[in-house]
């Protein structure tokens, strides 16, 4: 998922979506992260979500799924990663060029390199691949041989571009040099995200060992940003097991969610969390449980822009309880908001058919 404006939640299609189209749409509704064609994943503290497709994992490359935000001192040297705003990247590019302008000068090579890392990472966001690459190929013409932090930032944004732009083959081995260079210099961090990456890019059985072992990575690394992930980790892994029909171990997972969003999460990324609860409660159907849920989300003070997948999901709920007039409205809703979104329209216009024709009398 250009960057496009984004929704806090996105829900599966009545046919369900693969997990990695969910996990980037999720991404890009928690971290704006969107890397546009694709859905675009969000950085994990954003490191990652890339686009507005994987809904399910909270992690959109939108980059994949991104961890959560926590109030840092003022960006110097060695955290200008907080200068991030994933809903902004080109915003987050004027300050990120700023810096580079102005003071990174005087930075060491590696530190340098890994500022234009995140560059390129806001040109991805927007769609704009070739943009991206260029910056890239800079970095890489630079880069001193062997592992480096610099060269392991390098492999994830070349990776994440080549995954927004729908280039899975040529991103996997740069995701996988970039999970073993990690490992390898002990950047706990950067391994979650590549394995995360993975985990978005694979399917079936291949994706679930890959959250797994960013799960590993995040729960064992002594580094606080690497815990950071554990959030998007529970959520993008509870869709995997939810694609696989093991609705018990996704509701696990995206209680456990919940329960770190509550605790190191915003408004926003607890939303999420008790959306996907509602949605496996659908699966599940237990529609009424499903229904209070999702009407509890659209009674917070949320921004109506933010509630088409809300009301996508009530209507569903109340289809499937016979209740096809108030099914209907929500529906329509659903439609009208969701109908304004430039990733839906490019890759979901059957589901949006689909919302139109029942909010507007069918029965299909």
């Amino acid at each position: 998922a250009a960057c496009k404006p984004v929704h806090f939640l996105v829900s599966p299609p009545t046919e369900p979506m693969n997990s990695t189209t969910l996990q980037i749409l999720l991404l890009v509704s928690l971290f704006g992260g969107c890397q546009p064609s694709s859905p675009s994943p969000a950085p994990a503290p954003e490191s990652t979500t890339e686009t507005a497709t994987e809904t399910r994992s909270l992690t959109t490359e939108t980059d994949a799924a991104t961890p959560a935000a926590v109030a840092t001192p003022a960006p110097t040297t060695t955290n200008f990663d907080e200068l991030w705003n994933y809903q902004d990247p080109a915003a987050t590019r004027g300050k990120f060029e700023a810096l580079l302008d102005e003071e990174a000068g005087e930075w060491p090579l590696d530190l340098r390199l890994q500022l234009m890392t995140q560059i390129a990472r806001t040109l991805g966001l927007e769609g704009e691949f070739e943009s991206s690459h260029g910056i890239l190929d800079e970095v890489e013409q630079s880069l001193p041989d062997g592992p480096s932090v610099a060269r392991v930032r390098y492999l994830l944004e070349r990776g994440r571009s080549f995954r927004s732009d729908k280039q899975t083959d040529r991103a996997r081995p740069l995701f996988v040099a970039a999970w073993e260079m990690s490992r390898e210099l002990g950047e706990g961090f950067h391994a979650v995200d590549a394995a995360h990456m993975l985990g978005i890019l694979e399917q079936g059985q291949a994706s679930l060992d890959w959250n797994l072992k960013a799960l590993e990575a995040g729960e064992a690394s002594s580094d606080p940003r690497a815990k950071k992930w554990l959030g998007a980790i529970y959520n993008n892994t509870g869709w995997t097991h939810h694609d696989n029909g093991d609705y018990e171990a996704a509701m696990d997972l995206w209680v456990k969610a919940e329960v770190w969003y509550k605790e190191f999460g915003g408004p926003r990324t607890q939303r999420v969390a008790l959306w996907a609860i509602a949605r496996c409660e659908r699966s599940m159907e237990n529609y009424e449980r499903a229904l209070e849920l999702q009407m509890g989300i659209l009674a917070m003070d949320v921004d109506p822009e933010e509630t088409g997948y809300a009301h996508e999901e009530a209507g569903e709920n109340l289809w499937a309880m016979g209740r096809k007039e108030q099914a209907r409205t929500h529906f329509a809703q659903a439609h009208e908001i969701l109908s304004k979104d430039k990733w839906m329209q490019d890759n979901e216009g059957e589901r949006l058919e689909r919302l139109s024709r029942l909010a507007s009398g069918a029965d299909h």
